[in-house]
C-alpha cells in the first residue's frame, strides 16, 4: 500500500488538523505562513493519506461546505486590540502543541523513524 501526500491550507490550523484526522492521514508537516504588506497569515499542513483503495478511506463522509462565520465587531480601542492579539497567540500555541503531539504519536506508531 502506498500513501499519497496532500497539502491542506487555510486560515485555521485546528480545522486543518481536524480535516487531516478525518482523512485518516498522518501529519507530516504543519507550517504558519505570512505574506504581503499586511502580513496575511495562513497555515499549510502536509498529510500522508492512505491509498484510496483501502476500505477505511472509501467510507469517509463527503466533505461539507464550511459554516458561515459570524461578523466580528472591530476593536473599540487599544485594549481590545491587545486582547485579541493575545487570544490569537494562545490559540496558535495550542494548535502548534497539538500538531507536535500528533507528529510525536505518529512517529511512535512508526517505530521512531
Amino acid at each position: 500500500m502506498s500513501d499519497r501526500r496532500l497539502l491542506l491550507d487555510g486560515p485555521d490550523l485546528t480545522a486543518l488538523l481536524a480535516r487531516a484526522e478525518e482523512l485518516g492521514g498522518r501529519v507530516v508537516r504543519a507550517q504558519r505562513l505570512r505574506k504581503g504588506l499586511l502580513m496575511r497569515q495562513w497555515y499549510e499542513v502536509t498529510v500522508d493519506v492512505p491509498d484510496p483503495a483501502t476500505a477505511r478511506f472509501a467510507r469517509l463522509p463527503v466533505r461539507r461546505a464550511p459554516a458561515q462565520q459570524r461578523p466580528v465587531a472591530p476593536p473599540a480601542g487599544i485594549g481590545d486590540l491587545l486582547g485579541a492579539a493575545e487570544a490569537a497567540e494562545r490559540m496558535e500555541s495550542e494548535a502548534s502543541r497539538a500538531a507536535r503531539a500528533a507528529g510525536a504519536r505518529s512517529a511512535k506508531s512508526r517505530g521512531g523513524r
